[in-house]
């Protein structure tokens, strides 16, 4: 699921602020002089990821990766920085974490690994970044068998911590999701 990385101001943290990320789960999500709306919701069509994406309907003086918004519309991507009307700084992530979850298609789906059948309901992990489902069981570990998807670079982790947050260098990290 999509968020939005702010940093806590240094008051509330007691210390000099730390990035928090916080999930994007509705439709919309109103920040000052701005509003992210979701275009297309996340989920499963016949077993397929369909990624979210979200616009960001901005007044003239957002920016995006130091650019203005231009006609007050943008079409936001990983990772963009985000400078709010009142001078926040905000960044879009898109990144997802990987999790074992039941397999929900209808029909069985080849392990893109091991070339099983993912049964409905079996245990499996949908790639974050490609959508490609992996069996993840004790006997297939479809996923975690190697370092990497097999169809994409995403790493294989099943850790619940992201890869990328805009504080990286500084490890002020909590996740509010």
């Amino acid at each position: 699921m999509a968020g939005i990385w702010r940093r806590q101001a240094a008051g509330e943290s007691g210390s000099g602020g730390v990035w928090m990320r916080a999930a994007l789960g509705g439709a919309e999500l109103r920040l000052p002089g701005a509003r992210l709306v979701a275009t297309a919701p996340g989920g499963i069509d016949d077993a397929r990821h369909a990624p979210e994406r979200w616009l960001l309907l901005a007044d003239a003086r957002a920016r995006v990766n130091g650019e203005p918004v231009v006609a007050g519309v943008r079409l936001l991507r990983d990772r963009d920085e985000i400078r709010l009307a009142g001078g926040e700084v905000v960044w879009f992530s898109s990144e997802e974490l990987a999790r074992i979850e039941p397999f929900p298609g209808n029909e069985p789906l080849p392990c893109a690994r091991s070339c099983r059948p993912i049964t409905p309901g079996a245990p499996s992990v949908r790639c974050p970044r490609c959508g490609t489902w992996h069996l993840q069981t004790e006997e297939y570990p479809g996923w975690t068998y190697a370092g990497t998807c097999t169809v994409c670079s995403a790493p294989t982790r099943l850790s619940g911590d992201y890869a990328w947050h805009p504080g990286l260098e500084d490890d002020h990290v909590a996740v509010a999701d």
